[in-house]
């Protein structure tokens, strides 16, 4: 376990990477690659259904609004009716496919089916990339990581338990996994953002003495 002197340094540490590192990163995730965020893009559009009219093909802007508000609302109520069956029914929470096809050991390692339609929307927002690799990293860490960490003797304990489970162990191995791929942004984003300011100044000072010798040649 963690001293109180090790845990103020560890939010400090999450603290100053959070600040200073999410501005020289914003340029990387949002501006080169354009990775769309589920909430901000959600709200976005809402916002623009709300305060907008865009005229469609035979420019009825009302036509145009009312679609979208059907399609809202549509899938507003959909997902209310599949959270509202999850809480009357609590087995559709969490559908263990693996035991009712035999494959008991899929349901130890949490390999089940939870309907909720949240998560369809937002895996609907973020694209494919961003889906395929979350998917590729819940096979990676579910089905060999925390697997072989419970056979190897490294995570004896429940494999839900967050300090001897499978669990904790394939968290720290992920959270090294986002911190090394976000120091490797965040360095070469801040190489190529020097380079191109000491550019800028060379160029700067490479025009001077010309402007100011035209200056004394006119003189």
């Amino acid at each position: 376990r963690l001293s109180v002197g090790q845990q103020i340094l560890w939010c400090a540490a999450l603290t100053y990477f959070g600040i200073f590192f999410a501005v020289p990163l914003r340029r990387q995730t949002i501006s080169v690659e354009e990775l769309p965020f589920p909430s901000g893009t959600a709200t976005a559009n809402i916002i623009e259904v709300l305060h907008t009219k865009e005229k469609n093909d035979q420019g009825d802007g009302h036509m145009e609004l009312r679609r979208r508000w059907r399609c809202l609302l549509g899938a507003f109520a959909a997902s209310f009716l599949a959270a509202f069956a999850g809480l009357v029914f609590p087995n559709l929470q969490n559908l263990r496919v693996g035991s009712w096809i035999g494959l008991s050991w899929l349901t130890t390692w949490h390999w089940t089916l939870r309907p909720a339609l949240s998560y369809v929307g937002q895996g609907m927002i973020m694209g494919l990339r961003p889906a395929l690799s979350m998917l590729g990293g819940a096979l990676v860490a579910w089905g060999v990581l925390g697997p072989l960490a419970k056979a190897s003797g490294w995570a004896p304990g429940p494999i839900t338990d967050w300090e001897t489970g499978a669990q904790g162990w394939v968290l720290w191995v992920a959270i090294g996994l986002m911190l090394a791929e976000a120091l490797m942004s965040f360095a070469l984003t801040s190489c190529c953002q020097f380079a191109r300011r000491r550019g800028s100044n060379e160029n700067r000072w490479s025009r001077a003495p010309s402007d100011s010798g035209a200056e004394v040649n006119e003189g």
